[in-house]
């Protein structure tokens, strides 16, 4: 049965991640791909979409950046138009941080893009990612005030965010400052 092979693969790529066992998992990965794309199989958007960025970023780690590249499209691909806004919010922030990592200006929309369905959204926790995204690109491009700005943005109504996200945020914020100097 497709669907439970599928369910298979990927609770082993999650549990081989968890165990930092990473050639496993990308492999998992591989074969949860093909089931999905074996004819006649339907899965969730939400579903591709997610192992198709989890892919992505091994290859971003493998060095790979345009299997990286190709990997997010697919999944904003697969996303748009489904109705899951939300996950469309990580996938413009998936696309847009490795295209601009890249030096490619579409980067930047792609970020901007996430932070606005964020903020139509109103959901925090993605606009405090999508700020996050953009102020690292800016810091990236050598643009500390502007990173500054979005990390600034993501600290307000900070107290209704995880002590992590507080202090990543402070984190960023003293990196920004630093780099003013």
């Amino acid at each position: 049965d497709k669907k439970l092979q599928l369910l298979l693969h990927d609770q082993m790529r999650i549990d081989f991640e968890r165990l930092g066992d990473w050639r496993r998992s990308f492999a998992c990965c591989l074969k949860a791909i093909e089931v999905m794309e074996s004819e006649g199989f339907c899965v969730s958007p939400v579903q591709k979409a997610s192992v198709l960025q989890t892919l992505g970023r091994y290859y971003q780690s493998f060095r790979l950046p345009q299997k990286a590249e190709d990997c997010f499209r697919a999944s904003l691909s697969v996303l748009t138009g489904c109705g899951d806004r939300r996950a469309e919010v990580c996938a413009h922030n998936l696309l847009g941080a490795m295209l601009h990592s890249q030096n490619n200006p579409e980067g930047m929309e792609h970020l901007n893009k996430s932070l606005e369905i964020a903020k139509e959204l109103g959901a925090r926790g993605d606009v405090v990612a999508a700020t996050g995204a953009l102020g690292h690109a800016h810091l990236r491009a050598e643009q500390p005030a502007e990173a500054l700005v979005h990390f600034v943005q993501g600290l307000e109504g900070g107290e209704a965010l995880p002590w992590e996200t507080q202090g990543a945020l402070q984190n960023s914020i003293c990196e920004a400052l630093l780099a003013l100097r």
